[in-house]
């Protein structure tokens, strides 16, 4: 179609009433001749790129003016298939159906009618249970939470122990997904009125309310803010102890949360008062996490004496 008829059209005229000038065809024809002698165009060639679809991905966010990702690039290293491979193996609620779901590589897009799981959910997931980085009693795993996209980075870059330990952590994914699916399931239980999604008190505009829970889409009441699980999730790597080569809970974190979940909660809700009933310093101040720690070590100390008067 002749440039000047695209310009004359009607709702193009309406909707940039500059152009109606254009359609003088000396100014047109001027207008094209600058155009053509200043106009740039600039291809950009990438190669020798072996994997088809990431190739694909190249091509689609330079062509839309977006960067890729670098959990694509992590994905072509072959930084997940660990966690692939653990997930693809895991019995119900997790297999093939589920690792579709997770989103491993930018623009990738996952079956119809189900919720999307961003690979960056699961490396933070495995960074609040890394006891080799975040040693209990030691270092406090809030870092997680004020350097999140750096942790995604660092999980990338991890060489040597360092690696072989989040592979000693990826083996357990399944394990760590339930707690934490869990967790954000009935943390809102033991206190409805408390503003769980946001921080915003009742009578602010109305919240959405999650239909279901970001792993394992079971329905909850609430959406929970990173802010509140994380310190509360994190705090059950104290849980962990090494076996040989592996990783295990010393015992079942999801039944030890249900007997602790009051005390937890309240420990939340009070680092939020405490700090402004701002959301997300409870996730930046070191507060929350250590007392929850301190609550889950109390626990285990407890426990350990009764089994030794036995």
């Amino acid at each position: 179609m002749p440039l000047k008829t695209v310009l004359a059209k009607k709702d193009k005229v309406a909707d940039n009433p500059a152009l109606a000038p254009l359609l003088e065809d000396d100014k047109l024809a001027d207008r094209i001749a600058v155009a053509r002698e200043k106009a740039q165009v600039q291809i950009e060639i990438v190669a020798p790129v072996s994997d088809s679809d990431f190739l694909h991905d190249i091509a689609r966010a330079r062509n839309l003016s977006q960067s890729v990702d670098q959990t694509a690039l992590q994905n072509l290293a072959g930084k997940y298939d660990l966690m692939k491979d653990v997930l693809r193996d895991a019995p119900a609620p997790f297999g093939p159906l589920f690792v579709e779901r997770v989103v491993w590589k930018t623009n990738q897009e996952v079956p119809e009618d189900s919720a999307e799981i961003p690979v960056k959910v699961l490396i933070h997931i495995m960074a609040l249970m890394n006891t080799r980085v975040y040693k209990p009693g030691v270092k406090v795993a809030n870092e997680v939470y004020t350097r999140s996209g750096l942790v995604v980075r660092e999980f990338g870059e991890a060489e040597g122990e360092d690696s072989a330990f989040y592979d000693k952590l990826a083996k357990l994914l399944p394990e760590f997904i339930k707690l934490y699916d869990h967790i954000y399931l009935t943390l809102p239980e033991t206190d409805p009125m408390f503003p769980w999604a946001d921080g915003k008190p009742p009578t602010a505009a109305k919240r959405k309310k999650a239909v279901c829970t970001p792993l394992l889409s079971r329905t909850c009441i609430s959406k929970v803010s990173g802010a509140f699980i994380w310190p509360v999730f994190s705090a059950f790597r104290l849980l962990l102890e090494e076996t040989g080569d592996g990783l295990r809970f010393k015992t079942d974190p999801i039944r030890l949360f249900d007997e602790k979940k009051s005390e937890l909660a309240s420990t939340i809700e009070t680092t939020f008062e405490n700090q402004g009933r701002v959301t997300q310093q409870v996730g930046k101040a070191p507060d929350a996490w250590i007392r929850l720690e301190s609550q889950i070590q109390m626990e285990m100390m407890i426990r350990d004496r009764l089994v030794a008067r036995a």
